[in-house]
């Protein structure tokens, strides 16, 4: 995909995972790794091998003139045969009703080469076909992966992207329900209150999602997360939880979600069960591994939990919630000394509320009575 058809290349992408994900008796591989090759030299069978594919669909995108162009071709890895090609060129005004329309018209292609019954089988609940203005779209991807990054600078951009997009086209539903998704997410982590006007902000935006997209899985998820950390209300908000798994039952950022308020629900082995199949769909993906640790956390499992984040670290040494997670464990066994060792591994420049709210109670722990105050000071301040 050229780099001004990027937008297109990952909509694409998006709206077949979901729809292939309705599918029985396939597994398929999320959007975060399938991106995670997205410029890759890798041969599509080592990708293949290295994630036990037994299929890759791959493709190219061009736009000309007000058209755009797509080729999508189905290869069989195992003897690098390619079963199903296939060419669309389709009017651009109406991109997510282009992105939708091709996507089924591949899935019908695949299905007769794969297995004969898997259109049968095909989820029939999707995302409303509006017009979405093209220029919106792309500031909503770009949101979007803004938004992954779960970074407090992170969610401040996605924050104004999300918002052009709506000014632009302020029928896209979907852009208010992201944008919801990372208020709540961005206020969950610390990084800003989780107080009324947050969540009338919140509830705004959720209602103009369902009005415009009814099925947006965004919202659902955003109503859940709302109703856990500002209503206090884990069971309504485990309901909402799965009824974002039932709009997009292959979203690997959801399934996390709802795994993680299972458990913190004290639904230990389920909760645990979800995490690792987005494990499954997502091999790459770090914030998997740094759920399972957490629910095993939430479990007094301590030994599991620090084991778990300390071999990620080996990956990805910087990585804050590593540090945090084990720390939080190390207190729970009382061993405050170890705790404050990986707690004061992550920068003094990071200001998350429960990063210092950690920091003190370990200071406290340790009769560190002056830092306690310092770290007290900050939270007040901020």
């Amino acid at each position: 995909v050229d780099e001004k058809e990027d937008y297109l290349g990952d909509g694409l992408t998006d709206i077949l995972i979901g729809k292939l994900g309705g599918l029985s008796k396939l597994r398929v591989i999320s959007r975060t790794t399938s991106m995670h090759f997205k410029k890759t030299n890798k041969t599509l069978s080592e990708i293949a091998n290295s994630l036990g594919l037994e299929y890759v669909i791959e493709g190219s995108i061009f736009t000309e003139s007000e058209n755009v162009l797509i080729q999508v071709n189905l290869i069989n890895v195992k003897n690098d045969k390619q079963i199903w090609s296939d060419f669309y060129e389709k009017k651009l005004d109406s991109i997510i009703s282009v992105l939708n329309n091709v996507s089924d018209s591949i899935i019908l292609g695949i299905s007769k080469h794969l297995n004969s019954n898997l259109e049968k089988t095909r989820i029939s609940i999707k995302h409303e076909d509006s017009v979405v203005n093209p220029e919106a779209y792309k500031l909503f991807l770009k949101g979007r992966q803004l938004r992954q990054r779960k970074d407090s600078v992170s969610f401040d951009l996605a924050k104004k992207y999300l918002s052009k997009s709506i000014e632009i086209d302020p029928y896209f539903g979907r852009a208010y329900a992201e944008l919801g998704f990372n208020t709540i997410l961005n206020a969950a982590l610390g990084n800003s209150s989780l107080d009324s006007e947050l969540r009338n902000s919140i509830q705004k935006n959720v209602d103009y999602a369902l009005k415009f997209d009814p099925h947006a899985p965004e919202a659902y998820i955003t109503l859940a997360l709302t109703w856990e950390f500002i209503d206090h209300d884990r069971e309504q908000a485990a309901k909402y939880a799965e009824q974002a798994v039932f709009y997009d039952p292959q979203n690997v950022e959801i399934l996390q979600e709802e795994a993680f308020i299972l458990g913190r629900l004290g639904r230990y082995e389920l909760a645990l069960n979800k995490m690792y199949k987005t494990l499954n769909l997502d091999p790459y993906s770090i914030l998997s591994k740094n759920g399972i640790a957490f629910i095993n956390l939430y479990k007094d499992d301590y030994d599991k939990a620090i084991t778990e984040m300390e071999n990620l670290l080996l990956i990805e040494p910087n990585f804050v919630l590593a540090h945090y997670i084990i720390s939080l464990s190390f207190s729970g066994e009382n061993k405050f000394a170890e705790a404050l060792n990986y707690i004061n591994r992550i920068d003094d420049d990071n200001q998350n509320i429960n990063i210092l709210t950690q920091k003190g109670y370990v200071f406290a722990k340790l009769g560190d009575i002056q830092s306690l105050n310092n770290v007290k000071t900050i939270i007040k301040d901020k």
